[in-house]
């Protein structure tokens, strides 16, 4: 716990260095107590209702109150990382405003596929229309929500907003859109600069509707940036080589994040293969990389390759989930401590069961 302006200013300039991966002696860092508990956890429903099954929801059946919290129990900071007022539950608003039903349940909140061919989605969707819709609303009143529940004392986090990739394949279907991307690749083109041109304008309403906190924003993994910032995401991307995410996909990817002055790309341990062409977005500042390891696959060695090289391209890197003790000794030593992070849970803990607490 930060308890004086002069140990937060400390502490907010080691984040910034974190952006200019400015020579440091040791990596921003938190290791979360306890094991890393994923568990089923009932979305909450307005009129005090709970959707343990999948449901699908309106806008009018989002609760503001139960899903707006401060991380952390109140404090500040855990370890070297800022926690932040944000939803507590998952969200899919970015496929709710191009269409997509939205469904919630214990195990998640997702967009599901419109079940439109690729020309009808081309002839009914524009970005005005999206930034009408009442699912807009919706992510303004949560937003203001949470600053007034900050009351300046805690950053108000970034509401997930997810990809040009994911928005296709959530609106298409995961097969259609890879189908599409090989068959119909200029219409794929088209609807993703569209979809990118929403997110840029999205993004930017949630910045100024959420203003600076110290001077800067928050990234959704606890890490303070000196100015308007982007969290982006790829996770589709998963299921593309990076041959065709490359030729197809990868301008409107450099689109979104070069509007915004610093930017931080999340990955899952099984989307490694793109870090390369997207490292080389010159705008990209950092990648954040999910272990994953409680899915039972674990390439240790193949994890640290891909870190190394993610600083050799200039990023920075913020690394989430479990470790051994061992193993968190030994990706300190072998990465350099300028423009990395570390949020982990220890494996010796104990196992995670099901969806993490934040």
């Amino acid at each position: 716990m930060i308890d004086h302006d002069e140990n937060l200013r400390a502490l907010i300039a080691r984040h910034a260095a974190f952006w200019r991966r400015e020579p440091s002696d040791r990596p921003l860092l938190h290791v979360c107590p306890g094991p890393m508990v994923w568990k089923p956890r009932p979305w909450p429903i307005a009129g005090c209702r709970w959707a343990a099954e999948p449901l699908r929801i309106e806008p009018t059946d989002v609760d503001l109150d139960r899903m707006v919290t401060v991380q952390g129990g109140g404090e500040l900071t855990r370890g070297d990382l800022f926690n932040t007022v944000a939803p507590a539950y998952p969200q899919a608003w970015m496929g709710a405003l191009i269409g997509c039903p939205v469904f919630v349940s214990s195990h998640g909140c997702v967009a599901r596929p419109t079940g439109e061919d690729l020309d009808t989605v081309l002839a009914r969707f524009n970005v005005e229309e999206a930034l009408a819709s009442p699912w807009l609303a919706v992510m303004d009143r949560m937003l203001a929500r949470a600053a007034e529940i900050s009351g300046g004392r805690f950053a108000v986090e970034q509401l997930h907003l997810r990809g040009v990739v994911d928005m296709l394949a959530a609106i298409l279907g995961e097969v259609e859109f890879c189908v599409l991307l090989m068959d119909r690749p200029d219409d794929m083109r088209e609807l993703a600069d569209r979809f990118a041109d929403l997110i840029i304008a999205v993004a930017r309403r949630g910045i100024d509707l959420r203003g600076p906190w110290n001077g800067g924003y928050l990234t959704r993994w606890s890490i303070f940036a000196p100015g308007p910032m982007h969290d982006y995401q790829v996770d589709a991307s998963t299921i593309l080589s990076p041959k065709l995410y490359e030729s197809v996909l990868l301008e409107f990817d450099r689109k979104v994040l070069s509007a915004f002055e610093y930017s931080l790309a999340h990955l899952h341990a099984g989307g490694l293969h793109i870090v390369e062409p997207m490292s080389r977005i010159p705008e990209l500042d950092a990648f954040e990389i999910n272990l994953d390891r409680e899915t039972g696959v674990w390439e240790k060695e193949r994890m640290l390759e891909i870190s190394k090289a993610i600083q050799s391209a200039g990023k920075g890197l913020l690394l989430w989930g479990e470790f051994t003790q061992e193993e968190l000794d030994e990706f300190q030593e072998a990465l350099d401590p300028a423009g990395l992070a570390i949020l982990c849970w220890l494996v010796e803990q104990a196992r995670p069961s099901r969806s993490p607490a934040r």
